[in-house]
């Protein structure tokens, strides 16, 4: 199993030899940073503000609320966040405030000047300019390119390019403006502009889109955020190659914005309005009709006022009781009169009654009092005392007929009276259903006035509202631009490709490395051969063979076995015979087709003879044969395994697998 370490050289090797791939990448992705650089239009940082005023977005009654909502709000508790806030900012971002930008400002269409590889946005300066009706953008779903190159003499080619791949569509040549363009994407015009001039010699580039396509795509350059929790401020951020272009863009998303929120503002005004007058009027109707029930009830039940007529009513029946209290007192004291009356006799007078004066009681009484004195010196038939007796008998019959025309006269009274007092009990006894009724209706219309009042309150607001034209938000900053052009694109697309000039060299040598995974230095060997490995220069050199033949004579191993894993590597045993009759070691050199053979046979017999001989013996395994097979001999302590790698070509797993059951003990590779 590898170590990191062993990892690590392997990579570091790679690196290394795909140094060339490393210095033709940076220099490409470095010449094509160059080349954007200079085709690049300098971005300006454009930046606007403003601040949310209206009551609707929740502030004002936050406000009221205290400083305890206020400290909710802060840290986003208890549905006090910044949602409203949110809600404004989509609201600005929203798609309908983004079409109303392109259409006023006209940007489906980017007028750009090319001169070689730098371009130059023509906001509002453009020589030629592209016309379509409004639908023709509305309805248009593919972009495309023209192209006009304009000639000195009043003259223009014209060309329409369409698709990712510039494909032409529509082609005009030697044209004088205004030009007619029908093209597959329907047909638009290309006339002078303000600053046309017949002796300009430009390249103009027109890249038109649909207002849908470029709403998505400003919406998505263009950063709309809350500043700051604590406040009610929403922040715009664009970048732009044309400076007045980004200026009008964020102006108009905020002058957007207040434009719809003006115009909900004065649809709800409006619709308040409408409703409150279609009530008011229908309120009108109804108040009408209770008056008219009101009268109705009052005629009908001849009454004007319940409440203060039954109070009335329960006084007048009070005093008339009292007069019918008086007057059957009065009836009383006549009948009394009456029969005190009658039951005088003889000289008897009659009694006088406090309260009332009847001159024939005066009368009889003076002349019983005469008689009495008459009879005291005339006789019983004087003449004058029979004339006076009968006066006196006129005078009380004249008496008892007062009496009792009095009674009489009292009697019809207290009827009357009484009459008026049952008529008085009657009406009072019917006020309270009156009332209730009366109470009822004037409730009703008390109701009806008040709500009319404050329905003609609420028009008169919505009124206010929908005349008001006051915005909801207050531009604290209009859109103003940096005074150096943004470095951090520029920078971003030269650490891009700083970064894939090393990346993707990197990864196709590290590719390569393990796509070939080829033994090439003793680390790529496992770990425990890499201390018995010894690597030989690709030239035969005769001071690489001395180290291989170093080792043998260093544990003096007579049986030397060459297992060769390419074609490439044999040779080996060859140059380490000669190494070793250099130094006058005497030496065999076998060579086996199988290991077979190795194991039984003449050849095995000669190779133990040479070795009691004292002389080494040098067998050349076949290439790629099964080490297994032989694992008993390899196992000898008088035997030596060379195994002879060739760089680059051996695989690694090809050695890993030969060798798995092999202890490098006594063994060691060449590479």
């Amino acid at each position: 199993m590898e170590n990191d370490s062993l990892d690590l050289r392997r990579h570091i090797r790679a690196i290394k030899q795909g140094k060339w791939w490393f210095l033709g990448s940076l220099l490409f992705f470095i010449t094509l940073a160059i080349v954007y650089n200079i085709k690049h239009m300098p971005q300006y940082d454009i930046n606007a503000s403003l601040l949310l005023e209206e009551e609707s977005d929740g502030s004002g009654s936050l406000k009221k609320a205290g400083g305890m909502a206020q400290l909710m709000r802060t840290f986003s508790v208890g549905g006090f966040g910044s949602a409203s806030i949110d809600n404004e900012i989509e609201i600005v971002k929203s798609h309908d405030v983004m079409l109303r930008t392109v259409k006023t400002l006209g940007l489906n269409r980017t007028y750009l000047e090319k001169d070689g590889l730098k371009k130059e946005i023509l906001y509002k300066t453009s020589p030629v300019m592209m016309e379509a009706p409004d639908e023709f953008f509305d309805t248009l779903r593919t972009s495309f390119q023209v192209n006009v190159h304009l000639h000195r003499g009043g003259t223009a080619d014209v060309t329409v390019n369409q698709g990712l791949l510039k494909k032409t569509v529509a082609e005009y040549g030697n044209i004088t403006f205004p030009l007619s363009v029908k093209a597959p994407c329907g047909k638009f015009q290309l006339l002078k502009g303000p600053l046309y001039s017949d002796a300009l010699n430009k390249h103009i580039v027109i890249n038109v889109s649909g207002n849908a396509k470029m709403c998505e795509y400003f919406t998505s350059l263009i950063k709309i955020w809350q500043d700051n929790k604590k406040s009610d401020v929403i922040s715009l951020s664009y970048a732009d190659a044309s400076v007045e272009r980004g200026k009008d863009i964020l102006n108009t998303i905020m002058r957007g914005y207040n434009d719809k929120r003006i115009e909900r503002k004065n649809d709800k005004a409006q619709e308040e309005y409408d409703f409150y007058t279609n009530r008011i009027n229908a309120l009108m109707g109804e108040l009408s009709d209770t008056e008219g029930r009101i009268e109705s009830f009052k005629r009908s039940r001849d009454v004007n006022m319940p409440t203060i007529e039954a109070s009335a009513y329960l006084q007048q029946s009070a005093k008339i009781q009292m007069m019918v209290d008086s007057a059957r007192n009065e009836i009383r004291l006549l009948e009394m009169m009456l029969g005190s009356i009658n039951s005088v006799k003889g000289s008897e007078l009659i009694p006088t009654f406090e309260g009332m004066k009847d001159e024939n009681i005066t009368q009889y009484n003076k002349m019983v009092q005469e008689r009495t004195e008459l009879e005291k010196s005339a006789k019983p038939n004087n003449t004058v005392l029979v004339e006076l007796n009968n006066k006196i008998a006129a005078a009380k019959k004249a008496v008892v007929r007062n009496v009792e025309k009095s009674i009489s006269n009292a009697k019809h009274r207290a009827d009357v009276i009484s009459s008026h007092a049952n008529q008085a009990m009657g009406r009072f006894e019917q006020m309270p259903g009156y009332e209730r009724e009366y109470v009822n209706l004037m409730r009703d219309r008390e109701l009806k006035n008040e709500l009319y009042i404050f329905l003609l309150q609420k028009k008169e607001s919505s009124l206010l509202n929908l005349t008001s034209n006051v915005t909801p938000s207050f531009v604290i900053d209009e859109a103003y631009s940096s005074t150096k052009p943004s470095k951090k694109k520029p920078m971003l697309v030269g650490i891009a490709c700083l970064l894939l000039g090393l990346l993707l060299p990197l990864l196709w040598v590290l590719w390569r490395m393990r796509r070939k995974n080829t033994i090439q230095n003793a680390y790529d060997l496992p770990k425990e051969w890499e201390a018995s490995a010894i690597e030989l220069h690709p030239k035969k050199d005769v001071n690489n063979i001395k180290n291989v033949r170093a080792a043998l004579l260093q544990h003096d191993y007579k049986r030397v076995l060459v297992a060769p894993f390419n074609h490439e590597a044999r040779g080996l045993v060859n140059d380490l015979a000669a190494t070793l009759n250099n130094i006058e070691q005497p030496c065999r050199v076998f060579a086996v087709n199988d290991t077979d053979q190795l194991l039984a046979g003449d050849i095995f017999n000669e190779i133990n003879q040479a070795i009691d001989n004292g002389e080494y013996t040098l067998v050349e395994l076949p290439v790629d044969c099964n080490l297994n097979e032989i694992a008993d001999l390899l196992d000898s302590d008088n035997t030596m395994l060379v195994l002879a790698l060739n760089k680059g070509v051996t695989k690694r797993k090809q050695f890993t697998q030969a060798t798995q059951n092999i202890e490098p003990d006594n063994h060691i590779a060449i590479i």
